[in-house]
């Protein structure tokens, strides 16, 4: 399933819940046919770019934060909603507490979402502001009654960024890579990790390419699916 993103100049940018496209992969076949669905199909959010996307290495529900209209109003969304795989249903649930886009989500095996960087607009300026990584934003999916935490990062933090690559290693550990400032005129090429369990930040890639230490991106602790 894609949802969101821009449609180009044969898509108009408006508000319209119009984006989710369903994939159907045949793996006998090897070929992919792409359905557009409905306006308000299964309850979609509306029409974003910029959004987050989280869910587990081995298929579940897919989680929806976040993102700014395309419409050129400069709308920021706080809004988080669930993919239902087993409904075919989006669920709403509770809002962020930042309106973000551009930002990282990833999902943990307990089923935690942690949400970081990106950027907001500023209440005082009414300009985009840099989301500092010296917080994250967690919810537990499993609990019925969750809300937003506001976690503090301790020690060294990244340089705030936009777009960054995110991504879960096998040690629960979150390796984040890349990103660029609010202006996209700076691109990083640095690495770090961050630990939830003691929520602090550790670099493994400086800007020259050297690393600090080793590690895995793959989760090779179980078997994929059979090709």
């Amino acid at each position: 399933m894609t949802i969101g993103g821009d449609g180009g100049w044969a898509q108009r940018a408006d508000r319209q819940a119009d984006s989710v496209w369903l994939a159907d992969l045949n793996p006998t076949t090897g070929t992919v046919n792409y359905t557009h669905e409905p306006t308000g199909w299964a309850g979609q959010p509306s029409r974003r770019v910029y959004h987050a996307c989280a869910a587990p290495l081995y298929g579940g529900d897919i989680f929806v934060s976040g993102g700014i209209n395309d419409d050129g109003s400069g709308t920021t969304y706080t809004t988080t909603c669930k993919f239902n795989t087993s409904t075919d249903k989006f669920d709403s649930l509770p809002d962020m507490p930042l309106g973000l886009y551009h930002h990282s989500s990833v999902l943990l095996d307990n089923g935690t979402l942690i949400n970081f960087g990106g950027v907001y607009l500023s209440s005082d300026t009414k300009t985009p502001e840099l989301e500092p990584l010296d917080r994250v934003f967690a919810l537990d999916t499993s609990s019925p009654s969750a809300t937003w935490n506001t976690l503090a990062v301790n020690g060294a933090t990244p340089l705030p960024r936009r777009g960054c690559s995110a991504t879960l290693n096998p040690d629960g550990t979150i390796f984040i890579f890349g990103g660029a400032d609010v202006n996209f005129s700076t691109v990083y090429s640095d690495g770090w990790i961050l630990d939830p369990k003691n929520l602090s930040w550790t670099q493994v890639i400086w800007p020259d390419g050297s690393e600090s230490c080793l590690f895995i991106l793959a989760d090779n602790r179980r078997p994929g699916p059979a090709l």
